[in-house]
């Protein structure tokens, strides 16, 4: 094939890609001429874009240019595994020690769409990632933001797989929690909330990040974080005195799961230190009349535990302010968001050029 029959190959594409030949054009893949790999990929794309079915069964003769010595080539290659993988995430499996390379990529449109590619497979089968963990790690600090926001939802359904596996990548996903995008913060919370239900030692060192998602625009991004901390305080109270102020947002938070779980931080201080928690009576006492019986129940104990400590008793002879402690309630996170969709974005490709 010349190149003049691959420039009318990739006229075809640009026209109406449902009229390219494909057989003509993966017929040839495996050109020794870099321009004319890059030509039929980059028409083989625009099939792909149009109707990935009609590319899909090729998968195999596309697969060796994920390795191509040229950029362009393995950009637009990968590419094509990304639309792939949108309708046969199950089959893209077998390409993942191709597409792993690619993570590490010096094209950030490639490491995005590798990224994708992991991701869209995890949806449906979060252990098929896990041999491939310490490859996508590193781009939870990639410079593309949706890039950061594909690995770490990839490690997110992991972890609600394997949480265990995850804990050599929480300083990682610690950082997206402050990410500019609201999804990749979401996901790295809920990551942390998984990790937290087993791991709560292991996930304190990380508080002062989880802590300042408890004001979060994202309500359900709050409520995993004010989870995380309640089971970080049932095995350290005395862990969250130095942010006490930035929890008593939660008191007041519009979602009962927020409130509830806040609150029961603050029991659980104030059973260790209540005289810390008696700054924030204000914010407590409202919570006696919250509509879920478990918070106004702590509520009210929390401010039991704080009278004991603080206040005097106006007639000694009536004996010492006593409370019932009450009993630890089984309480039930709020995990609606789970079915949010990752955020797609779409990428200039690098396009065939003859000269």
């Amino acid at each position: 094939m010349n190149k003049d029959r691959v420039q009318s190959i990739v006229d075809t594409a640009e026209r109406d890609p449902s009229a390219v030949d494909i057989d003509e054009a993966r017929s040839a893949l495996d050109h020794p001429d870099a321009q004319i790999r890059n030509g039929v990929l980059y028409s083989l794309k625009q099939v792909a874009d149009d109707d990935v079915q009609r590319v899909r069964r090729y998968l195999d003769d596309i697969a060796p240019l994920l390795s191509d010595n040229e950029e362009t080539n393995r950009n637009l290659a990968a590419a094509i595994f990304q639309e792939a993988a949108k309708v046969d995430p199950n089959r893209i499996t077998d390409y993942f020690p191709d597409l792993a390379p690619l993570l590490d990529d010096p094209n950030e449109y490639t490491r995005h769409y590798a990224a994708f590619t992991f991701s869209e497979v995890s949806k449906r089968d979060p252990r098929q990632i896990r041999r491939y963990l310490s490859d996508l790690a590193p781009l939870l600090d990639d410079p593309n933001e949706t890039t950061r926001n594909f690995v770490t939802f990839a490690l997110n359904q992991f972890a609600k797989e394997r949480p265990a596996r995850v804990l050599d990548w929480l300083s990682g996903l610690a950082l997206r929690l402050d990410d500019t995008n609201e999804y990749t913060r979401h996901y790295a919370m809920s990551a942390f909330k998984e990790v937290a239900r087993d791991h709560p030692r292991e996930v304190r060192q990380y508080l002062t990040a989880i802590v300042s998602r408890i004001e979060d625009s994202v309500e359900e991004t709050r409520n995993f974080a004010a989870f995380v901390v309640k089971e970080i305080v049932e095995t350290d109270p005395e862990a969250v005195l130095d942010h006490l102020a930035t929890l008593s947002v939660g008191l007041r938070d519009q979602n009962e799961y927020v409130r509830h779980y806040t609150v029961y931080t603050f029991h659980e201080v104030a059973q260790v230190n209540p005289g810390r928690v008696a700054t924030f009576v204000d914010g407590l006492e409202p919570l006696t009349d919250d509509p879920n019986e478990n918070t106004c129940d702590f509520s009210e104990a929390t401010l039991d535990e704080i009278d004991a400590e603080t206040r005097v008793d106006p007639d000694p002879g009536s004996g010492s302010l006593e409370t019932e402690p009450i009993e630890k309630s089984e309480t039930v996170v709020w995990d609606g968001s789970d079915d949010t969709e990752i955020e797609d974005s779409t990428s200039d490709t690098k396009i065939y050029d003859p000269e």
